[in-house]
């Protein structure tokens, strides 16, 4: 869940959610709302290929989910996220379903913003019972036929899609439309098998793209860029750790991923969780002035202010005052 949703700022208090409450969440600049994103280039410049596979990626996702027992209930513009390098990131679960908890209940209606986003273009027959999952697959089915059209939702986008599907006959026509009728495919896991059964081939590429580690290599020596001080604080077959010119540089050996498609993913989460950091730069993490791949020594680097202070281990030694150790617990509970 933690890779799939986005993060909250401050964890919610159950006694502070009510109709009227606000959630705040991390949000990094490349992350857009679904209109946002296919309203502006950032749609316009994806292929059909890449579309394709953005629809895929959220039906896995949402297989994923509805695995482990949980469905969102709530899917629409306003609780999907995607950004440029092909990442889909969810939002806006107040509605969703549990297994543990199951349901909201009566203020469902008031909570959510779009509940089935089918339910206008492509009504269910009366007396249709559906169960929570079948629901989110009529949802991701319009979210489906938006991406690949690169479209904004809205009433406008939804009356075209309720007049083209009807005649449409492409080869995920029929999923779309099985999806919408009224014997839903099960769940997401279900709709994602059909999806893939009935995808060309040659249609989706998922290896990796090596052209998404170039903005955090350097052309570099780690060591020769920066020239240890003194001794090495660390130094072991996988690690070291030195001061340089007054900052501290740590390096990761050989774990250059060259063309290692699974150890560059691996490297690629840990420069974008690093290019986070740098971004917000909190004021309890030394600053950090470089980082990335250093190409002529294989490794990975970082490059940060040298703090000279004391470990928790010898201040807990010190003969500290009552009031020392009030400031302390103060700034450490702060911080954290």
């Amino acid at each position: 869940m933690y890779q799939t949703c986005l993060n909250y700022k401050s964890t919610p208090q159950k006694g502070e959610i009510t109709a009227e409450y606000i959630e705040l969440f991390e949000l990094f600049p490349q992350q857009r709302r679904f209109n946002h994103f296919f309203g502006g280039i950032s749609g316009e410049n994806l292929n059909q290929e890449r579309r394709l596979g953005l629809v895929q990626l959220l039906l896995d996702k949402f297989a994923q989910l509805h695995k482990i027992g949980i469905a969102h209930r709530d899917l629409g513009e306003h609780s999907i996220w995607l950004s440029v390098d092909d990442k889909i990131t969810l939002s806006g679960f107040a509605t969703a379903y549990f297994p543990s908890e199951e349901t909201v209940g009566d203020i469902r209606k008031i909570l959510e913003v779009s509940g089935d986003l089918a339910k206008t273009a492509f009504p269910l027959s009366n007396n249709t019972k559906l169960t929570p999952y079948q629901y989110d697959v009529r949802s991701l089915a319009i979210l489906a036929w938006h991406i690949i059209q690169s479209k904004r939702i809205s009433s406008v986008s939804l009356d075209e899609m309720k007049t083209q599907l009807t005649d449409d006959t492409t080869w995920y026509a029929d999923i779309l439309r099985m999806a919408l009728s009224d014997m839903p495919f099960k769940n997401a896991v279900d709709f994602l098998d059909k999806f893939n059964q009935n995808k060309p081939n040659q249609a989706i590429d998922f290896s990796f793209n090596f052209a998404k580690l170039e903005p955090f290599t350097h052309d570099i020596n780690h060591s020769r860029a920066y020239r240890e001080d003194d001794d090495f604080i660390l130094e072991t077959s996988e690690k070291e750790v030195y001061k340089s010119n007054n900052l501290l540089v740590k390096a990761w050996l050989n774990k250059d991923p060259q063309n290692d498609q699974v150890k560059a993913r691996v490297v690629l989460n840990w420069l974008e969780n690093m290019a986070k950091i740098v971004h917000f730069s909190p004021d309890y993490i030394p600053k950090i002035q470089e980082f990335g791949i250093a190409k002529k020594s294989g490794c990975l680097f970082a490059v940060s202010d040298f703090i000279d202070g004391q470990t928790w281990q010898a201040i807990c030694q010190q003969a500290l005052s009552y009031e020392q150790k009030q400031s302390l617990i103060n700034q450490f509970i702060q911080n954290i």
